[in-house]
């Protein structure tokens, strides 16, 4: 079974080409249910964006186009490597679909704990703490 624990989109903050939170740029977590955004995007100095800084597009409640493809597609992916307790794929929605363009093994979840604690989801927790990839004493406490 597949757990989505969060989505997230990596933008741009400047007119830079690098998209990255770690490079600059800004993260916005997405509700995996409905695919729509949360309110606020983070850098990676905890500075929060109401809007795109580029483009002046809300956050706030913005639907993901295509968004049914793009779980259902990374589902598949996690799927296709079981032997993986934790992947991080970085899919883009192209016109012909959702494209998979980097497989995070070891994914670096700081941008998605901006958006919320992600162990704060019991089920999520639970997850973690059977397959031991709970990395602290203060999570192991939880």
């Amino acid at each position: 079974e597949v757990i989505f624990l969060n989505g997230e989109i990596n933008m741009a903050a400047t007119n830079s080409f690098l998209s990255n939170w770690s490079a600059g740029g800004v993260c916005v977590g997405i509700e995996v249910d409905s695919g729509r955004l949360h309110e606020f995007a983070y850098d990676k100095d905890g500075r929060r964006y109401t809007h795109n800084p580029l483009t002046n597009v809300c956050f706030r409640d913005y639907q993901i186009p295509r968004w049914d493809e793009i779980s259902a597609f990374a589902e598949r992916t996690q799927k296709a490597f079981p032997y993986y307790k934790l992947l991080g794929p970085d899919i883009a929605l192209t016109t012909s679909g959702p494209m998979l363009y980097e497989i995070n093994p070891r994914p670096d979840i700081g941008a998605s704990e901006q958006g919320g604690p992600l162990l704060k989801n019991r089920r999520v927790l639970s997850e973690f703490r059977k397959y031991d990839l709970l990395i602290n004493d203060a999570q192991r406490r939880l």
